[in-house]
């Protein structure tokens, strides 16, 4: 499986050992000026420790071929997975519903959550435990996740959220939401379900040594785009 990961600066490089360790997928890296032929099955938007707070990084992004190199990928069927920072990448180029939105009172969500799948017919989530909730790593200062109450709706009953934030026991709340996202919403994907958007970061490397369940989602996903 070859996979084209997104030079995105801040960037965890280590995103790209993950993936030829673990999984033995072939990876590599692709500078935001170089999107024009993708020939990956799989392609990447990773998370990015500047992308919060630099405009000028943004405007970077709006500027290059990015967004209409996902959008042509896209529509020919091709994967695309963003993880936090790379999920409102994906929002924000009109590929994923919503975005994220800061506020005065914005700041570093860093905590360990729990999540539990909510439509199994996905790549993301087909191979996972409909009934036992995903433990999984949460890092960003992007703000809240939100969608209007319609949207929520036509999501929900087009399978389309995938992910929701719960506890332990796998119950829904107020107080199991770390980040105030609209629904508890986690991850979610398109219509098509060739783009997801995940906001915990299933693939961190100090934390696949302690086998969270990141190595869990992950490996669904990978089997069932390649099967």
């Amino acid at each position: 499986m070859k996979i084209g990961i997104v030079n995105i600066p801040g960037m965890d490089v280590s995103l790209v050992q993950i993936l030829r360790e673990h999984f033995h997928n072939s990876a590599e890296i692709v500078d935001l000026g170089n999107t024009e032929q993708w020939k990956y099955d799989l392609v990447m938007v990773p998370p990015s420790t500047l992308y919060s707070d630099s405009e000028e990084l943004k405007r970077r992004i709006e500027q290059s071929s990015l967004y209409t190199s996902l959008s042509e990928y896209s529509d020919q069927g091709g994967f695309i997975v963003g993880i936090q920072s790379g999920f409102q990448i994906l929002c924000a180029a009109g590929l994923l519903e919503g975005g994220f939105v800061r506020t005065s009172r914005t700041s570093l969500v860093n905590a360990m959550v729990d999540v539990k799948s909510e439509f199994k017919r996905s790549p993301l989530t087909y191979l996972v435990d409909f009934d036992k909730p995903l433990r999984l790593y949460l890092s960003h200062a992007l703000g809240y996740y939100r969608l209007s109450d319609e949207s929520v709706r036509r999501l929900q009953q087009k399978g389309q959220i995938l992910l929701r934030y719960c506890d332990e026991r796998g119950y829904v709340s107020k107080e199991s939401n770390p980040d105030g996202s609209t629904s508890s919403i986690a991850a979610i994907c398109n219509a098509q379900r060739n783009v997801f958007g995940i906001t915990p970061n299933p693939a961190v490397k100090s934390f696949f040594q302690h086998h969270l369940d990141g190595l869990e989602l992950m490996d669904s996903f990978f089997k069932m785009i390649t099967r």
